[in-house]
């Protein structure tokens, strides 16, 4: 996965700690600040057998709206087979966030979503579910001077679409700082399981380096213990900020 963010706009002041580091694959739990966006592009490549087995790119806008109100907007561009020989929309998602507490050291955050996907893909041509499907989840996230813990766990409701089981979902992510403020070891955990179906479990090990205070690169290796599409992948990840950021006394 080749992913680049650029932050937008942003306000002078925020209350996110320094400290407080991106997963990689795990859905980030904050939303932005108010008057802040990030817009990114990425590419997910897997293997399996050492042969390539999908790349998907795709496009991200997170937004904060108003103070502790965020949104995200996810818009998949799908390749349907291993010749990469069509692409076109998958299906768009949006996702609106609350964080129900203030933002403090050792304090566990707790912020409550809702994912909402919509069948704008083409079932037919494989870049897309049939039907939409409703995704609530809680996430939390407590942060140290060194060491970071953040995950969330929903439940996927499929809506106009028979053929499709309620699945949950489990991430976790432990970011790990290993010098000051510019490298961090990162490590994830995500899992989904479908009713009375499937069970997707992968582990992705990954370092973060900060190159600048607006630029940093993330490097994650995910690997299927079970189920999903490809034994292992590389991710690349790398955000830049356009605007400097003047942190809350």
């Amino acid at each position: 996965m080749l992913l680049t963010a650029v932050r937008l706009f942003a306000q002078e002041a925020r209350s996110i700690p320094d400290e407080v580091v991106e997963p990689i694959l795990t859905e980030e739990t904050l939303p932005e600040e108010p008057g802040e966006c990030d817009l990114r592009t990425s590419i997910d490549y897997r293997a399996s057998n050492l042969e390539p087995a999908n790349a998907l790119p795709r496009l991200q806008l997170f937004c904060g709206l108003v103070s502790r109100w965020g949104i995200e907007l996810d818009v998949p561009l799908a390749f349907p087979d291993q010749q990469l020989s069509r692409t076109g929309f998958g299906d768009v998602a949006s996702t609106f966030k609350y964080r129900l507490t203030g933002v403090r050291r050792k304090i566990p955050v707790v912020v409550l979503g809702m994912e909402t996907r919509f069948p704008s893909g083409n079932l037919r041509r494989g870049t897309g579910e049939e039907g939409f499907e409703l995704q609530p989840f809680v996430a939390l996230l407590t942060q140290g001077s060194r060491l970071g813990l953040q995950g969330n766990i929903g439940i996927g409701f499929p809506a106009g679409s028979p053929e499709q089981a309620i699945r949950t979902y489990c991430n976790l992510a432990a970011t790990l700082r290993l010098t000051s403020g510019r490298v961090y070891f990162i490590g994830e955990s995500n899992a989904s399981h479908a009713s009375g179906g499937d069970t997707i479990l992968s582990l992705s090990p990954g370092i973060h380096y900060g190159i600048t205070q607006r630029v940093y690169v993330a490097f994650a290796s995910p690997v299927h213990v079970r189920g999903g599409v490809g034994r292992a992948g590389i991710v690349i990840q790398i955000q830049f900020r356009l605007n400097r950021e003047r942190r809350s006394e």
